[in-house]
C-alpha cells in the first residue's frame, strides 16, 4: 500500500481485497481504489470524491450517504449493493454494473448511465432527473412487478413519462423522414 505525497493526498488501495470491512465515515478522497474488492463492506458516510474506482467491486455492499463526486467509475460493480442516499450527481457511469441493487434516495441526476442495466433493482425515491443514456425501456424493466420494485415517487413517474414521450417523438420523426 502506497500513501500519496502532500501534492496528491489520498492512499493507493488498488488491487487490495478489503471485502467485509466496515469503513464508515472514512475519507478516501483523491485515492486510487482501482480494481479493489469492497464486496460485502459497509461504507456509511464515506467520501470518495476524486477517487479512481475503475473496476472496483462493491457487490453486496451497503453504501449510505457515500459521495462519488468527480470519481472515476469505469465498469465499477454495484451489483446487489444497497445504495441509500448515495450521490452519483453528474457521474459518468458508463458500463457500471448495478443489477439487483437497492436504490433508495440515490441521486443519479445528470449522470451518464449508458450501458447500465437496472434489471432487478429495487427503486424507491431515486432521482434520475436529466440522466443521460437511460431509456424508458430500462426504467420500465426495473420497475416491473416481477423485479420486486417498491413504490416510487411522483418525480420518477414524471421522468419515466418524459422519457417515453421523447422516445415516441423520436420514433415518429424517424418514420416521417
Amino acid at each position: 500500500m502506497r500513501f500519496f505525497t502532500d501534492e496528491h493526498p489520498g492512499i493507493d488501495l488498488s488491487y487490495q481485497d478489503l471485502s467485509g470491512v466496515n469503513i464508515g465515515g472514512i475519507n478516501l478522497a483523491n485515492s486510487s481504489l482501482a480494481f479493489a474488492n469492497f464486496s460485502r463492506c459497509s461504507l456509511g458516510g464515506a467520501d470518495l470524491t476524486d477517487t479512481d474506482l475503475t473496476r472496483t467491486n462493491f457487490e453486496y455492499s451497503y453504501l449510505y450517504r457515500v459521495t462519488f463526486e468527480n470519481a472515476k467509475l469505469n465498469q465499477t460493480n454495484f451489483s446487489n449493493a444497497t445504495l441509500v442516499s448515495t450521490i452519483f450527481f453528474r457521474q459518468d457511469m458508463t458500463n457500471c454494473l448495478i443489477k439487483g441493487a437497492g436504490l433508495k434516495g440515490a441521486v443519479f441526476s445528470d449522470a451518464n448511465l449508458k450501458g447500465v442495466s437496472l434489471s432487478g433493482c429495487v427503486i424507491e425515491h431515486t432521482n434520475f432527473l436529466n440522466a443521460k443514456g437511460i431509456t424508458f425501456g430500462q426504467l420500465k424493466e426495473a420497475l416491473s412487478v416481477e423485479n420486486n420494485c417498491l413504490g416510487f415517487n411522483f418525480k420518477l413517474q414524471k421522468q419515466i413519462k418524459a422519457l417515453q414521450k421523447a422516445e415516441e417523438n423520436e420514433s415518429e420523426t424517424n418514420l416521417n423522414s
